[in-house]
């Protein structure tokens, strides 16, 4: 299939209206060594208690891969949703695609979409275009990444909530990554983002990832994720600051 065409197909998927999202932090997966041709991979996760207090919760994602020779595509889906003593406390949802072309051993040039949405933060619909550089510094059990974007941002929130900042924004997007293989089954990896409208750069948001891969066998892993979100301009009556932890299984492929 012609490049071309890959990327009209990936750019139609982004922009499907069913297509709902949450910000997430992709680094990792968009710095996983992928082979020529077409992979994928899937995590699902199911939490639940009943007696004194009835909670359930599930998480569930999808990746999908293609690289020949300097071009390389990355498509991820996931979707979360919990409910406890009947009512709904989680629920968000994203999709995000990205394009990568290799300039050099240690520089490539990206460019990506993302859709997002997420109920209990007032957020019923964001959209978001960027492209820039991004740099890797490789060793032999360390790979370390930075880069710098520009982005375009569309926010849209449920009724209700009262936002006072505009629903249309530039943003510069900075990360630094890092991976570390300690040992042929165990991963330790970190990623920081810090996103601040380039108008005023007292408006920004702070995103860290970090957590361990247990490598299982060839097909299965087991990871664990703490996330942190930070928002120097949340809509009113939320708060500034989320926190996350995450476990489950990796199937690959």
């Amino acid at each position: 299939m012609k490049y071309s065409s890959l990327i009209l197909i990936f750019i139609g998927l982004l922009m499907q209206q069913n297509a709902l999202a949450r910000i997430v932090d992709v680094s990792i997966e968009a710095s996983k060594e992928a082979k020529d041709g077409l992979s994928f991979s899937a995590q699902g996760s199911y939490d639940s208690s009943e007696g004194n207090s009835n909670r359930s919760t599930h998480k569930s994602s999808l990746i999908g891969r293609y690289k020949h020779s300097k071009h390389s595509l990355l498509l991820m889906g996931s979707s979360e949703r919990g409910k406890l003593e009947g009512n709904t406390y989680l629920e968000s949802d994203f999709i995000h695609g990205r394009y990568r072309y290799t300039i050099l051993s240690y520089l490539d040039w990206g460019l990506f979409l993302q859709k997002d949405r997420n109920r209990f933060r007032g957020l019923n619909d964001r959209r978001v275009v960027g492209t820039g550089p991004r740099f890797s510094f490789l060793f032999k059990d360390l790979k370390m990444y930075w880069g710098i974007f520009y982005m375009f941002e569309k926010e849209e929130y449920l009724p209700e909530v009262i936002v006072d900042r505009e629903l249309e924004n530039n943003r510069i997007s900075t990360f630094f990554s890092f991976k570390w293989n300690y040992s042929n089954t165990f991963t330790v990896y970190s990623t920081s983002y810090f996103q601040p409208l380039i108008e005023d750069t007292n408006d920004f948001r702070l995103l860290n990832n970090s957590g361990f891969l247990v490598k299982i066998n060839e097909n299965l892993d087991y990871n664990f994720k703490i996330n942190y979100i930070y928002d120097s301009h949340p809509p009113v009556e939320f708060s500034y600051d989320d926190r996350t932890m995450h476990h489950g299984f990796n199937l690959n492929f």
